[in-house]
């Protein structure tokens, strides 16, 4: 069903006998909601097309400009099998390993998506935490403090990218813990704007940026030096951490644990 705006018109006809709301909801017909914000998504390009679906019919305009691509690295595979449990920070880590994890290994996950993408490949015995990596590293210590280590400590492997936000390895270690970390994948920044991004963002029309990583803010503040374009300060962005917004130290930002807080987002 179509919102409306609800705008009252001039005059509500001149035959008296026409019952006066009648003629004012034929003329609200004309006037379909408008968008309230544009939201330039910059997730890799399967992430954008599955996070724009779930914005279709919201009050967003959007528009998809991916600043990385994700190709995989080469690894150990049977080095995976040595550790009892696997973190994940991305599900882009889980899909290159998921064939040579165990079902007997605990998989702790950040946020719900990398959770549902271990699910997907058939594995239960998950541990969800916060949207962001210090929370599940909290969540960890927290946890083994309740465990019971009589026979032999849990060994800790951080499967990830390239580029890391939270470092497992010293983060448990500090605590008595071994934690090795393999990489998967690679990010590659992109180094052109598509022609869309350009006309939006010259015509200062994009309200909101959505910045999931590090390397993407970097990413796009380099285009916008390649290209000579000056973010307006009226831009606001969609950022998973302080490191992130501090890219953009003078744009107001909202501090987002996944991407499904934009969806509830209050203008």
């Amino acid at each position: 069903m179509v919102r409306q705006r609800f705008l009252v018109p001039p005059s509500l006809g001149s035959n008296p006998s026409t019952p006066a709301i009648f003629l004012l909801l034929l003329k609200l017909r004309r006037f379909p909601l408008k968008k309230q914000g544009t939201l330039l998504i910059t997730r890799p390009c399967a992430d954008s097309f599955s996070f724009a679906k779930k914005l279709k019919g919201t009050a967003w305009q959007l528009y998809m400009q991916p600043l990385l691509s994700i190709t995989p690295r080469a690894f150990n595979p049977q080095r995976i099998q040595e550790f009892s449990d696997v973190i994940f920070t991305s599900k882009h880590a889980v899909i290159p390993c998921a064939t040579y994890l165990n079902q007997n290994q605990r998989l702790w996950c950040v946020g719900e998506k990398t959770a549902k993408t271990c699910h997907d490949f058939g594995f239960h015995n998950i541990i969800t935490g916060p949207g962001r990596g210090l929370g599940l590293r909290d969540e960890i210590l927290e946890l083994l403090k309740k465990e019971n280590f009589s026979e032999e400590k849990p060994r800790f492997l951080h499967l990830s990218g390239e580029n890391i936000m939270v470092d497992f390895e010293k983060g448990l270690f500090s605590h008595g813990i071994s934690c090795d970390r393999i990489v998967v994948y690679q990010t590659n920044p992109m180094n052109t704007l598509r022609s869309t991004t350009l006309r939006v963002l010259l015509n200062e029309t994009v309200t909101h940026i959505t910045l999931f990583s590090l390397k993407s803010a970097q990413t796009l503040l380099a285009l916008l030096n390649k290209y000579s374009i000056i973010l307006p300060l009226k831009t606001e962005l969609f950022v998973m951490s302080e490191a992130i917004a501090s890219v953009f130290p003078k744009h107001i930002y909202h501090l987002i644990r996944d991407e499904d807080d934009i969806l509830t987002f209050k203008f």
